[in-house]
């Protein structure tokens, strides 16, 4: 078997930059080599004690929670009560901070970790919706709730409204539907005000199980209201 090589005058020009880049790399220090970028990179840990199997960061969602002009970011564990909100600090890129967030928890009802976020009320300030889809509502077990939580002007968090099928939202609970398996937020009426998709995938459509359906929920100036949420299926 003939094996033959390019000489050293034929090697192109993106082979030498690969080679170049290749050397750089395995010059750099393992710490740098395992960072995305070059600058301000960061491990953010569950400060807990309890945090064992509580899985940190398996739900996470970006917005501006209070109204800076800086991104934050809500971690959420696999299920529990807190939040742990990080608030963005700006630094110039290429310095040093002494800080880059600002954390803090929140203790809230028992949630799940699928989390979005938008400004529902046009306040200026992104709020944080969290489900709870495997909590009962309606007496009806896994029916599933949304809570959407806000940042008040002293710093607190509360839980501004919750979400539920039945009572003022349309459709009625039912057992295992698990409403806000997922969530997706924007503006789907162009009003200014972020309304929020809802995922009910164990909804029943006619006599059919878990055939899913979505609720629709609009953002207003006081923030999301029933009057104008709807539930799309199949049939509709």
């Amino acid at each position: 078997m003939h094996l033959s090589f390019p000489s050293r005058t034929a090697t192109s020009g993106p082979t030498l930059v690969a080679l170049a880049l290749g050397l750089a790399l395995s010059a750099m220090p393992a710490s740098a080599r395992e960072h995305l970028g070059p600058y301000n990179n960061l491990l953010l840990k569950n400060p807990h004690p309890d945090a064992a199997g509580k899985q940190y960061g398996r739900g996470l969602a970006a917005g501006d929670f209070d109204g800076d002009g800086t991104s934050d970011l809500v971690v959420s564990e696999a299920g529990g009560d807190r939040l742990r909100v990080l608030r963005g600090l700006a630094f110039a890129v290429g310095s040093n901070p002494l800080l880059q967030f600002l954390s803090t928890t929140i203790n809230m009802p028992v949630h799940s970790y699928t989390m979005a976020s938008g400004d529902f009320d046009g306040d200026g300030r992104d709020e944080i919706a969290v489900s709870a889809m495997n909590a009962s509502a309606g007496g009806q077990a896994a029916a599933g709730k949304v809570m959407i939580i806000n940042r008040l002007g002293n710093g607190t968090y509360e839980v501004q409204s919750t979400i539920q099928a039945g009572d003022t939202y349309p459709g009625s609970p039912q057992a295992s539907a698990n409403l806000g398996n997922s969530l997706a937020a924007g503006d789907f009426d162009n009003d200014g005000f972020t309304d929020l998709a809802i995922g009910i995938r164990g909804q029943i459509v006619g006599a059919v199980a878990n055939a899913g359906a979505v609720m629709i929920v609009y953002g207003s100036m006081t923030g999301i209201q029933p009057d104008r949420a709807r539930i799309f299926n199949r049939n509709t």
